[in-house]
């Protein structure tokens, strides 16, 4: 199970609506044995530009945006081998987008994760994904290889 997490395109049902975000992010600490505080917890979610200030908050009281960076702080914590990332930035704004992509770049780099990335924007594949298979009336296309981009573009 911790081999291979999720991330939803709708963040709210990753969270309990009656738990805090605090006690959300604590979950995965406790699952994986790791000791936990609230410096442990804010070293997860200040690099998605969460902050202390949304830990004492319920799912309801986050932006989708919030929520999207939160769930993904929390997978980040059970170190998975393969992230499922189902339409991740569809609730972001585009400079929020920019930085989770970023994120998502430098994670995969220090942590050897691979993505299974499910996207309508094919924009947004070409840049992020090494491998790209279109899905058309419910079949699978051919894999190909996103075009490659000049140097300095």
């Amino acid at each position: 199970r911790r081999r291979i997490q999720i991330l939803f395109q709708h963040p709210e049902v990753s969270f309990n609506p009656q738990l805090t975000l605090r006690q959300s992010l604590v979950e995965p600490f406790k699952l994986m044995g790791k000791p936990f505080d609230d410096g442990a917890i804010l070293s997860v979610i200040e690099p998605f530009g969460l902050h202390a200030e949304h830990l004492a908050r319920y799912p309801g009281e986050l932006s989708g945006g919030e929520l999207q960076r939160a769930a993904l702080a929390r997978v980040t914590v059970l170190e998975p081998e393969m992230i499922l990332l189902d339409e991740p930035t569809s609730m972001l704004d585009v400079i929020t987008q920019a930085q989770m992509i970023d994120f998502l770049r430098r994670y995969q780099q220090q942590h050897q994760t691979a993505y299974l990335f499910i996207t309508h924007s094919t924009a947004l594949a070409e840049q992020f994904c090494d491998e790209i298979v279109n899905m058309e009336d419910g079949r699978l296309g051919t894999l190909e290889a996103p075009p490659q981009t000049p140097v300095g573009t």
